[in-house]
């Protein structure tokens, strides 16, 4: 599937305020399902310089700083990407121990996945909730990431996001039965770490012609041995395919925010957004 992207992000100030160094991870990631074809980034007021580097997990991120006072800021990004995952269940768990939980990673990739396998609750219901869903399944590994995924997509009612908060805990959306695409997807991190197994959260889209108006989208990726990283989303209740289309993804939430500023000013300040996603022909 090919894809063109516009997401436009609007701050309006309601008097002028000075901004601050503004960093921005809207770039669309390229990865073995998911190539960027096209990218444009253009913003207001022009930065007074603007600089690419590599981010925390190797995307492009970009840093800006500003000189004068401003009335809003508006960032428009553009992009042309093509979603190729099509059959997201062509792979195999390599070594077969691996099919069963916890999932027994080797030394050398316990090192590098340390960050995505840290529970971020204490909380005694969310852990016996993890403990139900493993049982349900008898601790097998694939059943138990796809039963986590269809469970919270049929047992919790979907909110509408608040933009300008970050995910719920996970023991808050446990209690309410509800949540957001974001508060589904960390109370969903939440449950596969309880088991094992190393989990990450990723910010994107989510390309469905009959969801309107079209917003952000979140959904959680479980490292599987032989299999690399997977998608799933406990908002459809399926593994992520060629509408899901990822910019950027880290082990907690806060790592994936797609603008991260501040400005100085006595000033408040309303937030827009307009984004369309369009499928174009291959």
């Amino acid at each position: 599937m090919l894809f063109k992207i516009k997401h436009i992000t609007h701050y309006e100030y309601s008097s002028k305020v000075f901004l601050e160094p503004h960093l921005l991870r809207v770039k669309p990631r390229t990865d073995a399902n998911q190539t960027l074809k096209t990218f444009d980034l253009e913003v207001f007021p022009i930065p007074n310089a603007k600089n690419s580097k590599i981010g925390l997990n190797n995307h492009c991120d970009y840093m800006l700083w500003f000189e004068g006072n401003t009335n809003e800021l508006k960032i428009t990004m553009t992009a042309v990407v093509e979603v190729e995952n099509s059959n997201p269940f062509n792979f195999i768990i390599y070594p077969f121990t691996a099919t069963q939980l916890p999932v027994p990673y080797t030394n050398a990739v316990l090192a590098e996945l340390a960050p995505y396998l840290v529970s971020p609750t204490k909380d005694e219901k969310v852990k016996k909730l993890a403990k139900e869903l493993m049982l349900d399944i008898d601790f097998q590994t694939l059943p138990f990431v796809t039963h986590v995924t269809q469970y919270l997509c049929k047992h919790f009612e979907q909110e509408k996001p608040n933009p300008y908060l970050p995910p719920a805990s996970p023991e808050i959306t446990l209690e309410k039965q509800a949540g957001s695409y974001k508060d589904l997807a960390f109370l969903q991190l939440t449950l596969l770490r309880e088991a094992g197994i190393a989990a990450r959260y990723v910010i994107g889209y989510y390309a469905d012609p009959y969801l309107q108006p079209q917003s952000l989208h979140a959904w959680v990726e479980v490292y599987l041995p032989g299999a690399g990283w997977k998608g799933l989303d406990a908002t459809t209740g399926m593994a992520t395919g060629d509408r899901h289309i990822a910019i950027n993804e880290a082990h907690i939430p806060t790592l994936c925010n797609l603008i991260t500023g501040t400005y100085r000013g006595n000033a408040s300040s309303n937030l827009s957004t307009v984004l369309e996603i369009t499928t174009m022909n291959t």
